[in-house]
């Protein structure tokens, strides 16, 4: 023991904190308990329990909590401070929503703005459903998904948050991007290519592969983008995310051409690549693979290092093949191998744009070593829902919105070791979300971007920003707001059915004399009695009428007719 102790006074903090990275945990435990320096060296270091805390969160999320947590507590950035949010992130339940940082990344928006127009682009950013998420650094980046304007030629729409500026931007392209086109329901990952330029401005880049056509204005909506085959890569060449690089890769070897509704992750340290689940089109040989999805015992693999594909045999109780699922990859903090979680969505082939029955969330866990699969239990399953977003916290995954059964603003956890579900606890309420309406995003660093709504018209894309994260618990009041600063619009995100009825649109009638004019009623009514087709006839008679009268008792000039819109 006295060996031991001359051993932990003549270390210096490097190399303590690789001896407690590297030892397994008992072998660690036992040396803590038999020397107590050891033991206090470890316990005071702070460099130890930050790197705990980066492997645990990611350093996105780290970075998150070091901003709000030591601006309401007296710590600072001491060894307690990332003890007390190790634990907080180990036992993940407590949770406030941040509304101060989401009132800050907003503003950024507003200095931003120079006019209406260029306040009209800004709250854009934040308008988008179908879309994937990821982190680099201090950096949540928002991809593609449908928008309420699209034009057939856009490219894919990158909204990039920055948690060290707290500031929202679209970020430029260099000039040597490529240009892909925009696309929804697609899937990305973080990975570690070696064949990318070298100037970026982190060693990560993110892959997206699949996706569809997501203009709501354009016959091809809904057309597969062949995005398997040439692997679509995303570099960010500015630190501030201020500037991105598209670059493009050829794949070969067994993968369809296109695929849309998948989930991919990454691993063997960002080298491989895992897809499961996902649509293919019929017309695809491939698709006969996934015909029967209740008997679709494989997965996809990307070699990153050759861009070669495999269909990669599994063994043990598969999951069906799935469509608007989850599927994320971990290390495990207990024997080191990587895995794939995967639950939710549905079970049928789904053409785009369309749902199909939900199937339940019980978790599979793939051994992405031997490929065997194991069934979680079946117990306390939440609701089934499709269109969810989620993201690693620590050894556990959290599941946040999609819609299905009634679901409102529903956020749950799933521990990926065990793969039971938990509920978690929030000390304050998230922003107002109108009725009909559900968030799509992934709370990738407690970050929640976008959403949809049920309207009379179909549905409508919300630009709408959700900020989350562990609650301080030395801080009574964390996350509480005052009155007047709780209720923050991110645009037309709280709007519900009641402002639908302030939203006109335009009519064209004929009246008695052959003229052509141009009407405004409400949109809650046109909505209402278009339903009934006596009830339309009705009006468009009614408004005819008006404007005949007003043509008899006003015979002055009348302006040209408008144009059929």
């Amino acid at each position: 023991m006295a060996c031991s102790g001359r051993l932990a006074e003549v270390l210096n903090e490097d190399a303590l904190v690789r001896i407690c990275r590297f030892l397994p945990a008992r072998p660690l435990l036992e040396l803590g308990s038999s020397c107590s320096d050891f033991y206090h060296r470890a316990r005071n270091s702070k460099e130890l329990w930050k790197g705990l805390c980066s492997f645990l969160l990611g350093d996105t999320t780290l970075m998150l909590h070091e901003a709000s947590w030591s601006s309401s507590s007296t710590l600072g950035s001491t060894a307690e401070f990332y003890r007390r949010l190790f634990r907080a992130a180990w036992s993940c339940e407590d949770f406030c929503y941040d509304h101060r940082l989401r009132r800050s990344l907003l503003m950024s928006l507003q200095n931003e703005a120079e006019g209406e127009g260029s306040r009209n682009q800004s709250t854009e950013l934040l308008c988008m459903s179908g879309h994937s998420s990821e982190t680099l650094g201090p950096l949540v980046i928002q991809i593609g998904g449908m928008r309420n304007s699209l034009q057939p030629d856009d490219i894919v729409h990158v909204t990039v948050i920055n948690l060290q500026n707290r500031q929202i931007l679209r970020p430029t392209l260099t000039e040597d991007s490529l240009k892909p086109l925009q696309r929804m329901r697609h899937a990305s990952c973080v990975v570690m290519p070696n064949s990318l330029p070298q100037d970026a401005a982190f060693p990560g880049a993110i892959l997206v592969l699949g996706g569809h056509d997501a203009n709501t204005r354009a016959p091809r909506l809904g057309t597969p983008r062949p995005a398997m085959r040439r692997l679509m890569f995303l570099q960010v060449t500015k630190d501030d995310g201020s500037q991105i690089r598209w670059i493009e890769r050829q794949a070969f070897g067994t993968i369809p051409e296109y695929m849309y509704n998948l989930a991919c992750a990454s691993f063997a340290d960002g080298k491989k690549v895992c897809v499961f689940g996902g649509d293919i089109p019929t017309s695809e040989e491939e698709y006969e693979r996934i015909q029967d999805r209740t008997c679709c015992s494989f997965v996809y693999v990307l070699e990153l290092t050759t861009c070669t594909w495999s269909a990669i045999r599994t063994r043990g109780l598969a999951p069906d093949w799935r469509s608007f699922h989850a599927a994320v990859s971990h290390t495990s903090f207990l024997d080191g191998k990587d895995y794939l979680i995967t639950f939710g969505g549905s079970s049928e082939h789904c053409e785009p744009l369309a749902g199909g029955h939900l199937a339940d969330m019980r978790g599979y866990q793939l051994d992405l070593h031997d490929f065997k699969w194991q069934m979680g239990p079946a117990e306390d399953l939440p609701a089934p829902r499709l269109r969810f977003g989620v993201a690693r916290w620590g050894r556990h995954l959290l599941v946040h919105g999609g819609h299905g059964n009634g679901l409102h603003q529903s956020v749950t956890r799933l521990n990926l070791h065990t793969l039971k579900w938990g509920r978690l606890k929030f000390t304050n309420a998230p922003p107002p979300l109108g009725a009909s309406a559900f968030e799509t995003g992934a709370p990738q660093a407690g970050i929640v971007v976008g959403g949809a709504q049920q309207t009379v018209l179909g549905p409508r894309i919300l630009q709408r920003l959700v900020v989350l994260r562990l609650r301080d618990h030395l801080v009574e009041e964390d996350g509480a707001l005052a009155p007047e600063e709780s209720h923050i619009a991110t645009g037309d995100d709280e709007r519900g059915e009641a402002d639908m009825a302030m939203t006109e649109v335009r009519l064209q009638i004929q009246t008695a004399g052959g003229q052509r004019r141009v009407v405004s009623i409400p949109v809650s009514m046109l909505a209402t009695l278009g339903s009934d087709q006596a009830g339309a006839t009705g009006l468009l008679r009614l408004l005819q009428a008006v404007e005949d009268n007003a043509d008899d008792a006003d015979p002055g000039p009348r302006p040209a007719p408008c144009p059929a819109p």
